[in-house]
């Protein structure tokens, strides 16, 4: 089997969340121990049932985290951004329980369990940030179930499409376009829908003029009617 090919390093030094929320003193031991890496769309950062070996901050880029439930299907659980944490859920145990993939080119920064560890022990503002990131990951983890159970498909996709938003944001350029529209076959992973159903229901909303589709773009043209598709949690 061709063994996969390393990331690349980056020299440069990246600005983070590491950076922000550590005290200057820190900075040198998080020069020395942290590591940069390049990753093209499509890749792997990591997969399920890989050992634990630190956690990943996104620098830059767009990362989708899922895990496989069949042989070949995967649930979506989280879209994550510049300046979010990937790999926690693996923190406590020894093999990570999702595989992080990007969906745009990505650039990371890696730091070791050993040292995170030190650093949330010595600072307290980075303490306070993982708290409140980690209260945000599990509020959302239950909203998500309680989507999957309680909504039909109607609210399951305009909930994805303001977790888009919250995530990605819009355009820089265009205020109304998605900066990033996952695939139909991922919108259905991450709805627990088939590509079918996923397909109809954003017809549906480009029918009532609360979307405009544009290839593989999309653009909220009424968020105010959008919203009211989506629970009130």
């Amino acid at each position: 089997m061709k063994a996969k090919p390393k990331p690349k390093k980056i020299i440069a030094k990246s600005e983070n969340i590491l950076y922000k929320y550590c005290s200057k003193e820190w900075h040198p031991i998080i020069n020395n121990t942290i590591q940069f890496y390049n990753f093209k769309k499509n890749e792997t950062i990591f997969s399920e049932r890989d050992p634990v070996k630190g956690i990943y901050i996104i620098n830059s880029g767009k990362v989708k985290v899922f895990s496989k439930f069949r042989k070949d299907k995967i649930r979506i659980h989280r879209l994550a951004g510049e300046g979010k944490i990937l790999g926690h859920r693996g923190f406590s145990t020894t093999n990570y329980p999702v595989s992080a993939v990007t969906l745009i080119p990505t650039t990371v920064s890696f730091i070791s369990n050993e040292i995170f560890v030190t650093l949330i022990r010595a600072n307290p503002d980075f303490s306070i940030y993982l708290i409140n990131f980690f209260a945000e990951q599990l509020r959302q983890s239950e909203d998500r179930m309680k989507s999957l159970m309680l909504s039909d498909v109607k609210h399951k996709i305009a909930d994805i499409l303001f977790i888009l938003i919250d995530s990605f944001g819009f355009d820089g350029k265009e205020s109304n376009k998605l900066s990033y529209c996952l695939s139909r076959k991922d919108f259905a992973a991450m709805a627990g829908i088939t590509y079918e159903t996923t397909v109809r229901t954003l017809a549906y909303f480009q029918r009532r003029k609360l979307i405009k589709i544009e290839g593989k773009s999309i653009r909220i043209i009424n968020p105010v009617g959008l919203k009211k598709y989506t629970i009130p949690y």
